[in-house]
């Protein structure tokens, strides 16, 4: 099956976003990569800063699990997604010269709240996974990247 790419960016905060202030409902939990880890099945997009693809659907949520591949300068968003396991897990592989921070943002079609803490991926690199637990499979996430240049790649799940 051919890998579907779609383009977009943000630079600065969510427009619709709450001060980046936990909900405290999901907490952060850094843990290496399971045995035999891999990334999911899904379709892979790429993502970006200062770019968004015409006809861009970043809007409507998608199901889990997702590829992507991304390099940005200042921040960006991934696309939206539901979970059906209350819990919402990334792997990546990043590539930057500061550390760089992603977080767990609810779409609340008003003002979106971060979900739980902050993941933070050091300087050196490497390839890390975190998983938010204590989440609504009613409603709609994204991830948010930012701090600093990276590139990479990585795989969301819901297990």
């Amino acid at each position: 099956m051919a890998a579907l790419v779609v383009a977009l960016g943000i630079t600065a905060t969510p427009a619709h976003a709450a001060p980046a202030t936990p909900s405290g409902n999901a907490p952060v939990v850094a843990t290496p990569a399971p045995a035999g880890f891999a990334p999911g099945a899904g379709p892979t997009y790429h993502f970006t800063d200062g770019a968004r693809a015409v006809g861009d659907m970043s809007v409507l949520a998608d199901s889990l699990p997702f590829n992507y591949t991304f390099e940005y300068e200042k921040s960006m968003e991934s696309r939206r997604f539901k979970t059906t396991t209350g819990k919402v897990c990334n792997w990546t592989d990043v590539y930057s010269t500061v550390d760089i921070t992603i977080d767990l943002w609810v779409d609340t079609l008003g003002t979106d709240v971060q979900q739980g803490s902050t993941a933070t991926f050091p300087a050196a690199g490497g390839t890390h996974y975190y998983c938010w637990t204590g989440l609504n499979n009613n409603n709609t996430y994204y991830l948010w990247f930012h701090k600093g240049w990276a590139q990479g790649a990585g795989s969301v799940t819901n297990s």
